[in-house]
């Protein structure tokens, strides 16, 4: 009977803890969904398959997300940089969550058109808005405040 007893003190526990977990999961999908571009789907593979958001920095996190540029230089030869490792299911829902970034988030739109008057081409400016968006998602989580576009005039 006191085996019985303590089982069901843990099950008690346990399920206490989960639904702890499951309500400070929907809290970080609510707010990684108030960033323009990201949708429920961009905002479940970021917190399942980069749970580093919390506590990595810029670089390593572009790292995971297989973000960061990689050279491929030997002696006087300057090859194409080019992105690969890391995490590929992130990286394919980061994509997909990166393009109507740039058309309705308006602080993505203006980093992308700046890339592109510079001479970036257009996957290589995409790939920098999925960085962007990623460090995004790191500083919303982090603060744990929406985000806030702050191109819009608040006293209005």
């Amino acid at each position: 009977k006191k085996h019985i007893v303590w089982l069901t003190e843990e099950i008690m526990f346990i399920e206490s803890q989960l639904d702890l977990s499951n309500k400070q999961i929907g809290e970080s999908i609510a707010l990684l969904q108030s960033i323009p571009g990201i949708g429920s789907l961009t905002a479940c593979y970021l917190l399942a398959y980069l749970p580093e958001l919390y506590s990595a920095n810029g670089k390593q996190l572009a790292a995971l997300a297989g973000l960061a540029p990689i050279n491929r230089d030997s002696g006087n030869y300057r090859g194409k940089r080019f992105i690969q490792g890391g995490r590929a299911p992130l990286r394919k829902a980061l994509y997909m969550s990166a393009v109507p970034g740039v058309r309705f988030n308006p602080d993505l739109k203006r980093f992308y058109a700046h890339l592109r008057a510079k001479g970036k081409s257009a996957k290589v400016a995409l790939v920098a808005v999925m960085r962007k968006i990623v460090l995004l998602a790191a500083s919303v989580l982090k603060r744990r405040k929406p985000w806030v576009d702050l191109t819009q005039n608040s006293l209005t």
